[in-house]
């Protein structure tokens, strides 16, 4: 079963197997030791396919060695759709210094990990992102101080595994100011029309905000091209193309999302109001 793996390390590589085959319970094998694309140099350990792509595994003593950085950068620059897993044993003859150190590498390439102990039990510590939505920072500075944690959560969200709920959190925020913006407005007399902020669906809301100039209609077409779009990736993907264009389209509502809190703010100063969130 596995041919380059050492001999000690097989049991870890065996609870990763049912840990990981338990957590993704519709996942294919594809094999071990074996190449996930011609493109791709690394042959992960333990390899699955899935309706969004790849699950791969890789069993080390440690957890994040410069195998794994190097199978990154090529199925980044390749968009293949793969989220990469890495397992180590915690009794190990690292320092606790280095562990450490491997595993915020791990966590900053928005890897997954999992800790197997010497009884041959285990926990999948950190799920993983697929590598086309790695995001290699954000540069929260741009934002202002009331937006930065929400958005940071946000972001801890979508690098940990869940890029499609990190959206969503985002486009919770700006949906927040959006309806709180609109019921200011209409309590001043700016927007005018029979809208309800509270109840009605937010690109109405927009609409309406827009009709009546109440802040700058580039600003909050974005807003609503944002909000369409981040449902319309929702929807089960078919076909390698689809993932990627997917995938693709999910990286970049998230960087819109951020780009849309930066401006915010300063469309809804410039006309007199405050920022409610």
């Amino acid at each position: 079963m596995y041919s380059v793996l050492s001999d000690h390390l097989h049991p870890i590589a065996d609870t990763a197997k049912k840990l990981l085959e338990e957590r993704f319970d519709k996942i294919k094998l594809v094999g071990f030791e074996t190449s996930i694309d011609k493109s791709i140099s690394w042959k992960p350990t333990i390899l699955w396919k899935d309706s969004y792509g790849f699950i791969a595994c890789e069993v080390s003593d440690r957890p994040f060695g410069p195998i794994l950085e190097i199978a990154h950068s090529q199925i980044l620059k390749h968009g293949i759709p793969v989220r990469i897993f890495t397992a180590y044993p915690t009794d190990n003859d690292f320092r606790s210094s280095e562990i450490t150190r491997d595993i915020n590498f791990a966590k900053s390439n928005a890897i997954g990990i999992i800790n197997v102990n010497d009884d041959d039990t285990g926990d999948i510590i950190r799920n993983a992102l697929s590598v086309p939505l790695y995001i290699s920072s954000v540069d929260f500075s741009t934002l202002v101080k009331k937006l930065k944690g929400d958005a940071k959560g946000a972001f801890d969200t979508y690098m940990g595994g869940d890029p499609t709920h990190g959206v969503q959190e985002l486009g919770q925020i700006v949906e927040n100011i959006i309806r709180n913006l609109a019921t200011d407005a209409k309590k001043k007399g700016v927007l005018t029309g029979s809208v309800n902020p509270d109840k009605d669906p937010q690109s109405k809301i927009i609409e309406s905000l827009m009709n009546s100039n109440v802040i700058k209609n580039g600003v909050l077409g974005r807003c609503r091209g944002y909000a369409e779009d981040r449902n319309a990736v929702s929807h089960k993907p078919r076909g390698v193309k689809q993932i990627q264009e997917q995938q693709k389209r999910l990286k970049e509502n998230f960087q819109m999302g951020i780009r849309i809190l930066e401006e915010l703010p300063s469309a809804i100063k410039e006309k007199g109001f405050r920022l409610k969130i």
